[in-house]
């Protein structure tokens, strides 16, 4: 980007809509979030935006209030729609937005409270040049390299059966499906992936 160009400030929610979600959903879910100190953005495409807060230098010089305050807003955004039948569908991104970098948390359904209630800590632990893609993995907020390499030492450290390669494809317990999508391809012989599907 340009250094000329103003970056915006502020926080940015975006929550994704799986494409079976139906326009009342949204209206339910918008409607759930009509009180919130926060503007509401329709867009083109499945997802609503939420625009807020403070940029990340100002969350940064102040964490004890302003980073709790996002925080607390995170988790009132996420009570308000684990009540609403469409919210398996959704997938939530906060941007945090800073005038150098920006951080990136990433919620794949479904929704966990203590991911919304860890937030604020981790910003204020958070130190360039840690990485700004953050996981929620484990009950805990982790950098996307650190999620890739501990996702691989896993992966690495048990024989690849076809037993293993099907709950791995059919698994969630690794957020991030990459890495062992990745793992398979070089891992798994022919003969194991006729096994797995016959």
């Amino acid at each position: 980007m340009d250094k000329s160009e103003k970056r915006p400030a502020g926080f940015l929610l975006r929550l994704v809509f799986g494409s079976d979600v139906a326009d009342t959903d949204r209206e339910h879910v918008l409607r759930s979030l009509a009180d919130l100190p926060v503007e509401i953005r329709t867009e083109t495409g499945p997802g609503i935006a939420l625009i807020a807060g403070d940029s990340l230098e100002e969350l940064k010089a102040d964490p004890e209030t302003r980073a709790r305050i996002l925080g607390a807003a995170l988790l009132q955004v996420m009570i308000g729609l684990r009540n609403r039948h469409c919210t398996k569908h959704l997938w939530l991104d906060l941007r945090v937005v800073g005038q150098e970098v920006d951080l990136l948390y990433s919620f794949p359904p479904p929704f966990d409270l203590k991911a919304a209630r860890a937030v604020a800590a981790d910003l204020i632990r958070w130190e360039e040049p840690a990485d700004t893609s953050r996981w929620w993995f484990r009950d805990g907020w982790v950098g996307m390299d650190h999620l890739w390499r501990q996702t691989t030492a896993e992966l690495a450290a048990r024989p690849l059966t076809a037993g293993r390669v099907l709950a791995l494809l059919e698994g969630r317990e690794y957020p991030d499906w990459r890495p062992v999508q990745h793992f398979i391809e070089r891992h798994a012989s022919c003969v194991i992936l006729s096994a797995a599907f016959t």
